[in-house]
């Protein structure tokens, strides 16, 4: 199993803003869930990014070769709006 390097869009940590420390150390568990098999439901739109549910919220995240970029945590009906933006924002961090 692939060792792999956590790393985070600059704006994931705002989508934090709306839990409560309980919630936070919930994401936190499903941060380390995912980080041990990152490939559990991916998204139609790519097949390298993913989500997982927590709550009413999912946690999108990219997949590139070792690393896991998570992009965005959000209501289920505002996450695919704000998922694709910042997914290209890493892509062009990822190429720089």
């Amino acid at each position: 199993m692939p060792n792999f390097v956590i790393k985070f869009h600059p704006d994931f940590f705002k989508d934090f803003k709306k839990f409560n420390s309980k919630e936070i150390k919930e994401v936190s568990k499903k941060i380390k869930e995912i980080k041990k098999n990152p490939w559990k439901k991916h998204l139609h739109v790519t097949n390298k990014c993913y989500t997982m549910r927590f709550k009413n919220f999912r946690i999108v995240y990219y997949v590139k070769d070792k690393e896991i970029w998570f992009l965005t945590l959000q209501k289920r009906k505002k996450v695919y709006e704000h998922y694709l933006k910042r997914f290209n924002e890493v892509l062009k961090i990822i190429k720089e």
